[in-house]
């Protein structure tokens, strides 16, 4: 449940873990009420506030459900004009650290991804039964938890994070900042009207073939050259991907085939073709994980 702080001495900074003049600050901090640690965010004081980027972090207070697969938002305040939100601490690794990190994935085998991707399935599958759109999904944003340092690798338990760019089912339409390499060709092109489920579950199969195979699949040092790749480039064919893998997240980030430079055509035009595109996806988290558990013949407890 949300409460409201009257002021943050509540919370004793640990360690900082992200700093930025223009992102919120991140802390590890421990509760002195409860003993507990959790992770405060604060929203960075500037002269002139950008109210859309404001309002985006504020919105993150509305992740305040419990469910295994997220990590929710459990205190909202505000102290002299600076706006706080707080989470529950998980011991943890980003699942770009665990691809990174040779002596931790060297015991990984892709029995043990697939159940990671369905762990954070099913934290999107909670997200979009509320009709919220993550739109930041990447290999950051998944926590693999951790005991002393190791996931398990039998039953690993994954948790998405950072919902500053989420999308709720009473949002305006409005123009929202992308993910380079993740973000569905929808968001690259702000058609707001074709963002749906199909478009976290295409971002969701990006970040796993770059956790499979270890390499980021659209790379490019020049910006425009990168939202070129993001656009028009598929998925290829990997050797450390299972050829079955292969297909669901072939399927799951399926993209329209341009004849011509995406900037030749009208925003109508443009509409449709995502429109197309994004039916030839998965419509639904279910039917991804109806694939996986088919092709690795799991139970439904996975």
């Amino acid at each position: 449940m949300l409460t409201n702080a009257k002021n943050i001495e509540k919370y004793q900074i640990l360690k900082t873990l992200k700093t930025s003049a223009k992102i919120p600050l991140v802390f590890f901090c421990v509760d002195i009420e409860t003993g507990k640690h959790v992770v405060l965010k604060k929203f960075p004081p500037i002269s002139d506030p950008d109210e859309t980027k404001l309002n985006r972090f504020l919105n993150q207070n509305r992740i305040n459900f419990e469910h295994p697969n997220i990590v929710p938002i459990t205190e909202f305040f505000s102290l002299n004009d600076e706006h706080f939100i707080v989470s529950p601490y998980a011991e943890s690794v980003t699942m770009r650290e665990f691809y990174q990190t040779r002596k931790l994935r060297k015991k990984a085998d892709n029995l043990f991804f697939t159940k990671v991707l369905l762990g954070a399935l099913n934290g999107i599958k909670a997200l979009h039964a509320r009709e919220i759109l993550h739109l930041d999904i990447r290999p950051q944003n998944i926590l693999l938890c951790t005991e002393n340092g190791k996931p398990n690798y039998e039953n690993p338990q994954v948790k998405l994070i950072d919902f500053g760019s989420a999308k709720f089912p009473d949002d305006a339409p409005q123009q929202r900042p992308f993910a380079f390499v993740y973000s569905a060709p929808e968001q690259v092109l702000n058609l707001w009207e074709n963002l749906d489920f199909s478009t976290d579950l295409y971002a969701l199969a990006v970040s796993f073939y770059e956790i499979l195979t270890r390499e980021i699949p659209f790379a490019h040092s020049h910006p425009e050259m990168l939202v070129n790749l993001q656009l028009t480039q598929t998925l290829k064919p990997h050797k450390r991907i299972d050829s079955q893998l292969f297909e669901v997240l072939k399927k799951a980030s399926f993209k329209h085939k341009f004849r011509l430079p995406p900037n030749r055509y009208s925003r109508a035009e443009l509409i449709d073709f995502m429109r197309d595109a994004n039916a030839q996806r998965y419509q639904s988290c279910d039917a991804m994980i109806s694939d996986l558990q088919k092709t690795f013949n799991l139970n439904a407890d996975f």
